[in-house]
């Protein structure tokens, strides 16, 4: 398996300095480019390379990889502290998916008209809830570097952990990308 750290020339290291990432993949790119007389394998190698560091959950599911022919087992409940906003969430995004059916089922400008009081409240409270996952994401990022700490005590192994810091990142991704999308659809 390629490491994404060697291609980008960075310390495997779950706590990354997002500019230097940012930096080195520019570096780089420019002499892989097609456009720069290099080749579309090496810029897509290094592109690859890049989303993966540039996402907290795929560059710890990267790292333990490096660590495991078999790679982490990254199954697992969500974390009981987070149960209320997974409950809140689902249900926003139920009343969401509900609201825009009704939505396209409008035959009239009023009968859309009369639910946009309904998509505005729907639309605040996804708002306040994608504050909430920010918040959470903020504090696992603070996380990383705790990881890090723990992977050097033992480069064998995978600790449970950072698999489970994996997990909420891998949750927190995905949640953030749920709301965004529903979001947007009731723009």
């Amino acid at each position: 398996m390629d490491s994404a750290f060697r291609i980008l020339d960075l310390p495997e290291a779950a706590a990354l300095d997002e500019n230097l990432l940012r930096e080195r993949f520019h570096h780089f790119s420019r002499s892989a480019h097609p456009d720069a007389s290099g080749d579309a394998e090496s810029f897509d190698r290094l592109s690859v390379a890049y989303q993966t560091l540039l996402s907290p959950a795929a560059r710890l599911r990267h790292l333990l990889e490096l660590r495991s022919a078999s790679g982490p087992d990254l199954r697992g409940p969500v974390p009981q502290a987070w149960m209320d906003l997974f409950s809140r969430l689902s249900q926003a995004l139920h009343r969401s998916d509900q609201l825009l059916r009704r939505r396209e089922r409008a035959s009239s400008r009023l009968a859309q008209a009369l639910l946009e009081e309904e998509i505005l409240a729907l639309q605040q409270e996804l708002l306040g809830l994608q504050t909430g996952l920010l918040q959470l994401q903020t504090q696992a990022r603070s996380k990383l570097p705790e990881a890090d700490a723990v992977l050097a005590e033992n480069p064998a192994a995978i600790p449970e952990a950072v698999a489970q810091l994996c997990r909420e990142f891998i949750y927190l991704e995905r949640w953030s990308e749920q709301v965004e999308a529903h979001l947007h659809r009731l723009l």
